[in-house]
């Protein structure tokens, strides 16, 4: 049994009217990407925040989703949910454009022109002690003192 025209005529205007809402969610969530980035991309390249690929994207895709589902049950104003469903597709978005680019080109980490030379001797074995204010380095034995602090009292006096 098919619509009958008027509803098909009203499911044709949902339809444009979810097409519509559809693109201004996605409008508003790259511009929710575009002021986070901007914060973030200050602290350090994008690359060098999700090392691991999809491992990267599917942890924050989890914890995000995880986010969502807990602001649905605790019940928390829509627009803390909207927030969170923004970051949902921009998580998506994310992970699919790098699988793409990984796919079509992977990126090539930008190559100094001249890179320092590795000096072998500057380099200390782990567990040395680098860069200790003059008064706690070492002494013959390998020790180094520690200060002593004064003892914090939770007593009211």
């Amino acid at each position: 049994m098919g619509l009958l025209p008027q509803e098909y005529k009203l499911s044709q205007e949902l339809s444009e009217q979810f097409k519509a809402m559809r693109e201004q969610v996605i409008k508003d969530a790259f511009t929710l990407f575009d002021e986070r980035a901007k914060q973030h991309d200050a602290e350090s390249p994008f690359w060098h925040r999700y090392p691991f690929g999809d491992q990267s994207y599917a942890q924050m895709v989890f914890e995000t989703a995880g986010r969502l589902v807990s602001a649905v049950r605790a019940g928390l104003q829509f627009a803390k949910v909207e927030d969170r469903l923004l970051d949902l597709i921009n998580w998506a978005t994310m992970w699919l454009a790098w699988r793409r680019m990984e796919r079509d080109a992977p990126p090539q980490m930008p190559e100094t022109a001249d890179p320092a030379p590795l000096d072998i001797n500057a380099i200390q074995p782990l567990g040395t002690p680098v860069g200790l204010p003059p008064s706690r380095e070492p002494d013959a034995t390998g020790a180094v003192e520690t200060p002593k602090r004064k003892r914090l009292s939770l007593k009211r006096s």
